[in-house]
């Protein structure tokens, strides 16, 4: 599956990109959600977002050291993950509101 944003191409939605540095970084999600220009408070709350944001893709992987920030963490590997999960997030976007 490929997603992005074209020039010129219309449409109700946009895409939001952003890379999160471990599983802890709101701030990477909030980049993500005001990259298309849904701007959020410092400190945001679910109503903040008024219905605007329909789907968020996400991808988390254990550190490789199995830590998160120096702090140890047990995460179960992602092997028995059908390649398809990534795509499953699209369903509950569709049908569009």
């Amino acid at each position: 599956m490929v997603v992005g944003n074209v020039r010129g191409v219309g449409g109700r939605y946009r895409i939001g990109p952003s890379v999160m540095t471990d599983a802890l970084d709101a701030d990477g999600i909030r980049r993500a959600v005001n990259d298309p220009g849904l701007d959020l408070p410092e400190r945001p709350h679910e109503s903040d977002l008024d219905d605007r944001l329909v789907n968020a893709f996400l991808t988390c992987e254990a550190g490789r050291d199995g830590s998160v920030r120096g702090r140890r963490n047990a995460m179960l590997a992602g092997s028995d993950v059908h390649c398809t999960a990534r795509s499953r997030p699209a369903s509950a976007a569709w049908p569009p509101r």
